[in-house]
């Protein structure tokens, strides 16, 4: 009966919109009131032995790192290289927005970041060239989950912290799924706009189309060269997922600053502030369960 009561009291929380690491904290106070015998002071040693991890290091600086990504216009280097390709095609907007958002997921490795870096920029542009604007949201939406699959993947860091299993190992398990995925909403775009009104830019020559890509990727080429730096560095064996968090947040820090000028102190401070709050609740969670 005891255990009945505390499921109810976390659910029922949970339903009334209390934030779930409140919800377990309701729940674990009641187990201790009730069943009673023992010291609560154990609690702070199992919890931090929960959070005693790297694991909680390169979450950080992954998060820090989509964090940063969103605001040096990192994110519209990557559409535009993306739309130098497929954006001359009736579906080839929404095909953008679905590569752009693994693009973005490989390097940020959070969905959250995707959602407001690509559809800020894709979503009114996809209005503008005639999807329905459910459509268009739909499409960010459900194509940000890829920025869960393509490593690297604070989800999957957070599996294996908590399972103990490789986080390599981790990593290139969502490989072949994320690009499975890439692939079913572009078909599954192409399928749902061939009988839309969508405007098409105008055709273009293949030479005046390659420069185009050439500027696009000569302007994105440091956002680019991101994943080699991680990917390569953890499964070269030069770092170690954390290292390679730290060194991506230090490497974004540089671009942003030195190399595309679009960042400013206030946006670091952003950043960082948002990465400790949210890195902050992940770790209230753990301590609680």
């Amino acid at each position: 009966m005891t255990i009945i009561i505390d499921l109810l009291i976390l659910l029922g929380l949970m339903i009334l919109g209390v934030p779930v690491p409140f919800c377990f904290m309701a729940a674990v106070l009641f187990m201790m009131v009730v069943t009673g015998g023992f010291s609560p002071i154990f609690l702070i040693s199992t919890g931090f032995h929960q959070i005693n991890s790297l694991a909680v290091l390169c979450v950080l600086f992954f998060i820090l790192m989509g964090g940063i990504m969103s605001t040096t216009g990192i994110a519209e280097r990557l559409v535009a290289i993306s739309d130098t390709l497929l954006g001359r095609t009736k579906s080839g907007l929404g095909t953008v927005s679905v590569i752009s958002s693994a693009l973005f997921g490989a390097i940020s490795g959070t969905c959250t970041a995707a959602v407001a870096a690509i559809g800020s920029i894709m979503i009114p542009r996809m209005v503008e060239r005639g999807y329905p604007r459910g459509h268009a949201t739909a499409l960010i939406s459900a194509a940000s989950v890829e920025g869960q699959l393509i490593p690297p993947s604070v989800p999957m860091i957070l599996y294996a912290w908590v399972t103990w299993q490789s986080v390599a190992a981790c990593f290139l398990s969502t490989v072949i799924p994320g690009i499975l995925m890439v692939c079913l909403y572009s078909f599954v775009n192409w399928a749902v706009v061939r009988k839309l009104p969508i405007k098409v830019l105008p055709p273009t020559t293949f030479v005046r189309q390659s420069k185009e890509f050439g500027r696009a990727v000569h302007k994105g080429f440091w956002a680019l060269l991101l994943p080699f730096i991680v990917l390569g560095g953890i499964y070269g064996g030069v770092f170690t997922p954390t290292e390679a968090a730290g060194i991506a947040s230090v490497y974004c820090i540089i671009v942003g600053f030195f190399l595309y000028k679009t960042m400013t102190l206030k946006m670091l401070k952003d950043s960082l502030i948002t990465s400790v709050t949210t890195t902050g609740v992940i770790c209230l969670w753990f301590f609680l369960l």
